[in-house]
């Protein structure tokens, strides 16, 4: 066989991997197919006409956020009820862009306020500062209140002190059970839930059957416990019932009630704390519809919980449905709607990820979370798998029941995007030269 050097070859054979989507007839976009073409028929590249045509038809055309990756003429409108029904992912490594997308989401949501329900609200979980900037949303600072403990619930101390099987639960739970019975006529303070720990665990350590091991499980709950009490039992801390205003959602004041955009700043407050209040603050919102009076149900409002860095707080633990377990499964019916965001998905609670029918997925790397987004992505074929690790910065992969089709979108971040870039660590000549 005679051999052809590289620079002789006029023509090179490329492979390609296609996926039937639909049909467009007479210019509408029709999702799948009922006939397929014939080996040998002729193959075309996709066209600016065709993109449009398929994706005029999808939407309300109230929301854009950017264009289909390498069609920058291509801008296709969002189904923007889709996405406000159903619960959304925002996935991706670090500097990928989801915040960014996150932010270009919601002023973009925020742009068409008047076409939303009065009684929509959207809170922004927000641990590093990242959404400061959505300068519409009223900001809601946690470390300047106090998490009101008489309206702790059982799970939201389980969520803090992650009790282990048995023993710890068993007495936390009857630690709370007699917290009960006296918060309903003042103030529940750190006091008195170390109170009742003591007695739950000096009754348990009266029994007979309690070997060596039980006193050391009782010792590390209390541990836990005055670890959480020396942090945040301070006079500037979230749980001093005489700290600030008491943390809630369901403020009743005219600033309150006229706004549709909150962030919640969390910044600060590390994982233990963080459990507490984010799974109370979640339970608060869905506790007050889930108990709406359903002969009123055009009154009821649309909650949207949108939260930041995840699967720090948005996980699977063993024998228990979270809270925000029972929103992936229930909050449709009530208006309550998750929105995750990550970089590790493969942490997030896999009832919660497999509830979500709207993902906006940056690049992801890591062969776990791949792996993950396999599993539980709809849509996620082999070869947009293999896209995942090589997407450009800012560049998502768009799938689920809100979109027609899965399709590629490169985000139009604008001023948004300079807050989310990493800060350079080399000196240009040219700050050189203005340094001297």
């Amino acid at each position: 066989m005679e051999e052809v050097e590289l620079h002789d070859v006029s023509q090179r054979n490329i492979i390609l991997f296609a996926s039937i989507l639909g049909t467009i007839k007479e210019g509408v976009f029709i999702s799948g197919t009922d006939s397929f073409p014939m080996v040998g028929d002729p193959i075309f590249s996709v066209s600016d006409s065709i993109l449009n045509a398929i994706f005029s038809s999808t939407g309300d055309h109230l929301v854009t956020l950017g264009s289909v990756n390498n069609f920058p003429k291509s801008k296709p409108f969002l189904d923007l009820k889709g996405l406000l029904t159903s619960h959304l992912a925002i996935l991706g490594n670090s500097g990928s862009g989801k915040s960014t997308t996150m932010r270009v989401l919601v002023d973009s949501i925020h742009a068409v306020k008047d076409k939303l329900n009065p009684l929509f609200k959207m809170f922004i979980f927000d641990l590093h500062g990242d959404y400061s900037e959505l300068e519409f949303a009223s900001e809601i600072y946690v470390k300047d209140c106090h998490v009101p403990l008489n309206k702790l619930s059982l799970e939201d101390w389980e969520a803090t002190l992650l009790p282990s099987e048995k023993i710890q639960k068993m007495i936390l739970r009857q630690a709370v059970s007699s917290i009960s019975e006296i918060k309903d006529n003042h103030d529940i303070g750190l006091n008195d839930m170390k109170s009742a720990l003591n007695q739950a665990i000096e009754a348990y350590k009266g029994r007979q059957s309690v070997g060596k091991s039980a006193y050391t499980q009782t010792a590390s709950l209390m541990t836990k416990f005055d670890d959480l009490e020396r942090r945040y039992g301070n006079e500037n801390g979230i749980l001093n019932v005489n700290h600030g205003q008491a943390l809630t959602l369901k403020k009743q004041d005219d600033a309150f009630l006229n706004s549709k955009f909150f962030v919640i700043n969390l910044e600060g407050i590390d994982d233990d704390a963080l459990r507490m209040v984010t799974n109370y603050l979640a339970r608060e919102i869905f506790d007050f519809n889930y108990h709406f009076d359903r002969t009123d149900r055009n009154n009821m409002p649309f909650n949207y919980l949108y939260l930041d860095e995840a699967h720090r707080y948005v996980r699977k633990y063993e024998g228990e449905t979270t809270i925000f377990e029972k929103i992936a499964r229930e909050g449709r019916k009530f208006n309550v709607y998750l929105g995750v965001i990550s970089q590790v998905p493969s942490e997030l609670s896999p009832v919660v990820m497999g509830m979500i029918g709207s993902y906006f997925i940056h690049r992801i790397q890591n062969a776990i979370d791949i792996d993950f987004i396999r599993r539980n992505v709809p849509s996620a074929t082999a070869e947009l798998m293999m896209r995942l690790p090589n997407l450009p910065v800012g560049t998502a992969l768009l799938s689920g029941s809100s979109f027609k089709i899965p399709f590629e979108l490169s985000v139009n971040c604008g001023e948004y995007g300079n807050s989310s870039s990493s800060l350079n660590p080399i000196i240009k000549e040219k700050d050189k030269c203005d340094a001297k």
